[in-house]
């Protein structure tokens, strides 16, 4: 499972690519039991989808899937960012996470800049304190990290870190400043995602292959 995760965070798996049990179970050389659990759990995450009668593909991105997934973290994010600066939480992490973006240099790996990016709004909800929160956020994160790797043309370290500085001075300020700050932040992301695979339609046709064995490094990981 680690290892179709991580070619898709990579943006080595294409939207609309098959993915069959046996292709996977013969690459990596383990069962067919693991491989379906494997599948199972990405369904799960939102990284891998279920067709009728044809096995298992990469989900194809969509303004409708965008703006699901967008909704979903904003109703998270802005209840914890009203938590943390309502009950003054120590922003020592959310500080950490955002230098570390701004640490980035300008030519960093999309998939790097997805991750570190994450993290910064993954501390928001750990700040919150928020147990159920914090499950809730969980069952979103590894498609958050899908959706801006394969869109990577949006996510740029320099214009991030500017951007997520002032979300942190936002932050320590406190209020309804804080809470605006953050919105602002995702909605913009949401903008520009939808602008991106908006650019795209028109290039770039769904691939309805079969992931060929070889894409998958043998190995012990599923």
């Amino acid at each position: 499972m680690a290892t179709v995760r991580e070619l898709l965070l990579a943006g080595e798996l294409r939207q609309g690519e098959r993915i069959t049990e046996e292709s996977v179970a013969a690459s990596m050389q383990v069962g067919r039991h693991t491989v379906r659990a494997a599948f199972a759990e990405l369904m799960s995450m939102g990284l891998l989808e279920h067709v009728p009668n044809r096995g298992a593909r990469i989900p194809i991105l969509d303004a409708e899937r965008i703006n699901d997934l967008w909704d979903y973290r904003l109703t998270l994010e802005a209840g914890a960012m009203r938590i943390i600066v309502e009950r003054q939480h120590d922003l020592g992490s959310l500080e950490q996470r955002t230098q570390d973006l701004l640490d980035l240099p300008a030519d960093a790996p999309p998939a790097e800049v997805a991750s570190v990016h994450q993290r910064i709004h993954t501390s928001i909800i750990e700040l919150s304190g928020v147990e159920r929160l914090h499950e809730a956020y969980a069952r979103c994160e590894a498609e958050l990290l899908w959706v801006v790797s394969t869109v990577n043309d949006v996510y740029d370290a320099r214009v991030l870190g500017e951007i997520h500085r002032e979300l942190l001075a936002s932050t320590r300020a406190g209020g309804q400043a804080a809470v605006d700050a953050l919105t602002t932040d995702i909605e913009k992301g949401r903008a520009a995602l939808l602008d991106s695979i908006r650019r795209s339609t028109m290039s770039r046709a769904p691939f309805m292959g079969v992931m060929p064995a070889h894409a998958l490094p043998r190995g012990d990981h599923v």
